[in-house]
């Protein structure tokens, strides 16, 4: 940064300015955990269809996974 400015430092030592935070989205990552046989499982249980304004709807895996882990997650 300092080159591309042409701005001399002290020290070359300064922190990233943008921490690295993982992002993970806990449902898929327990989603991904699981073996296909556990997947298909849960996707019974949470209902891989839905209905919305009269249609039977698919729910993507995503969607899929976040149901199904909560559902593990309730006592």
């Amino acid at each position: 940064h300092s080159v591309a400015r042409r701005k001399s430092q002290e020290t070359a030592d300064a922190p990233p300015i943008i921490e690295e935070t993982p992002q993970g989205d806990p449902a898929r990552e327990w989603w991904n955990g699981l073996t296909d046989q556990e997947r298909e499982s849960w996707g019974d249980r949470a209902g891989r269809t839905f209905e919305a304004g009269g249609r039977k709807i698919t729910r993507n895996e995503r969607d899929l996974a976040r149901a199904a882990y909560e559902m593990s997650c309730q006592p």
